[in-house]
């Protein structure tokens, strides 16, 4: 029970620097929103998503090795500098490669996209290259102050990348002296200048020792999840460019508010899986008889929270982006509500797909997440010409539905874990109850009656979550909440 309070509140703290970086953010979105048009915004997502792809030909996998080893039984703490360190310099070989080939390819990248129907610059694709690099040195600092459990490191590190490089990029957009290519390379340099102050605070959990066997296992147990990743980018990235090639950029601008709007449940999803994977393989290690159950007790909890956090936007989501974009972005009310699902969905994926990494099982991610690109790709083609942006949403939610069946299952055949199927299920039946009368109450006004009608709805959904927690699961949120 103690290990449960624990991931509590680490969630709470991750999730906490998560959040205070997503509120100064999301309060500058509408403004960010407005100071460029749809096209223009279109294109801002378009390097967003661009640098998140090249990102993780500089990230390898190696977080996923490093998480996986760092609290193995084989390593002692000098073993464990090496292997961050190890991890560290592979983060800079990777980031110096990448940086020098986009430099070198850079107009032919912009010959590419202009065919694809996307009008990238040279300096847009330096910056987007840019800060895919800075990025994931970021992260690999906040992922070993994660590791070491080094909680004030990590909020104060987090709080500098998110607050202060994204409040001085909007900036420039604001007195008008950046467009997006200059927001994009303002993000990139304000963090990297923040990079020496990310490795001050691990120096102490790192040894910059190259280790050449340490280096091959990390390389072979994290590669497969580069591919994951880029598949993983795919589909939930290549709407947007299916987007802008058949409907053009203003599409891709509209769909991208309600992506950027549905990152309100994400970032809780992002904040539980920082909080849960350092404890997810130290269960297994140090609770051999008892860590099946507690991976249910978990998955129980985390499907009650999301029903609640997703039902909870989607039912207000008319009125959330009518009284935000003043009705400029009103018909995306529909693709936030999907959306809002798939996240739900996504949410489960830190538990379910457990069984995968136990038994070492890597290739399977890779495997399951490029059948889901296939999937997405497929809805896309058919549904965009017919819904547009709430097709490119359903085609998305398609994609999530199918990995969550396929996780469970795979991970079911290789490491057995029964979870709580009775609750379970009746927890999703809330989720499409609240899905279905989102759906039908959809409103752009505020309406005092509706709302409190939406309001009734929520409580009746949290009342129902709870009697489904009662027993022993209650009991255990009991102890602690204590």
């Amino acid at each position: 029970m103690k290990l449960l309070s624990l991931l509590l509140k680490d969630s709470l703290l991750y999730g906490g620097a998560d959040f205070v970086g997503k509120i100064v953010v999301f309060l500058l979105f509408p403004l960010l929103a407005s100071l460029l048009s749809p096209s223009e915004f279109g294109y801002m997502e378009i390097l967003y998503v661009s640098s998140a792809m090249l990102g993780f030909f500089v990230r390898g996998g190696l977080n996923n090795a490093i998480q996986r080893y760092y609290w193995s039984e084989q390593y002692g703490e000098q073993q464990k500098k090496i292997l961050v360190g190890t991890g560290l310099l592979m983060v800079l070989a990777y980031g110096a490669m990448l940086f020098a080939v986009l430099f070198l390819l850079r107009d032919w990248a912009v010959t590419i996209a202009g065919k694809l129907g996307v009008a990238l610059t040279a300096v847009g694709i330096l910056a987007m290259t840019l800060l895919a690099v800075v990025t994931q040195f970021q992260q690999f600092f906040l992922d070993v102050m994660r590791l070491g459990f080094h909680k004030l490191s990590f909020l104060g590190f987090s709080l500098c990348c998110r607050i202060i490089v994204y409040v001085g990029a909007f900036l420039l957009v604001f007195f008008g002296i950046a467009g997006v290519d200059g927001f994009i390379m303002a993000l990139a340099v304000g963090g990297l200048i923040f990079v020496p102050l990310g490795y001050f605070l691990i120096r102490r959990t790192v040894q910059l020792r190259f280790d050449s066997s340490v280096a091959r296992m990390l390389f072979k147990y994290g590669y497969p999840f580069i591919f994951v990743d880029i598949a993983y980018w795919l589909f939930s990235s290549i709407d947007r460019w299916m987007l802008a090639s058949m409907t053009g950029m203003e599409s891709v601008g509209e769909y991208s508010v309600a992506w950027r709007m549905a990152s309100i449940v994400m970032f809780i999803s992002m904040a539980f899986s920082l909080a849960w994977s350092p404890y997810a393989i130290k269960l297994k290690t140090d609770f051999p008889e008892q860590y099946k159950s507690l991976y249910s007790t978990v998955l129980t909890f985390v499907v009650a929270a999301f029903v609640l956090i997703a039902g909870g936007v989607s039912i207000f989501s008319g009125e959330i982006l009518h009284v935000l974009f003043k009705g400029k972005y009103d018909s995306m009310a529909l693709a936030l509500i999907v959306l809002v699902l798939c996240i739900v969905l996504q949410a489960t994926h830190h538990v379910i797909a457990l069984g995968i990494s136990l038994e070492g099982k890597t290739y399977w991610f890779s495997r399951l997440a490029w059948m889901a690109v296939l999937i997405n790709v497929i809805g896309n083609y058919f549904l965009l010409p017919v819904w547009g942006a709430d097709g490119a949403a359903v085609s998305t939610l398609l994609s999530y539905f199918f990995l969550t069946v396929a996780y469970y299952w795979v991970s079911r055949k290789l490491h057995y874990i029964r979870y709580d199927y009775g609750r379970l299920t009746w927890l999703f039946c809330v989720l499409l109850v609240l899905i279905t009368f989102s759906v039908m109450l959809r409103a752009y006004e505020l309406d005092i009656m509706l709302i409190f009608l939406k309001m009734f709805l929520l409580i009746v959904a949290a009342l129902a979550c709870l009697w489904l927690l009662r027993g022993r699961v209650g009991l255990v949120l009991a102890r602690v909440m204590k």
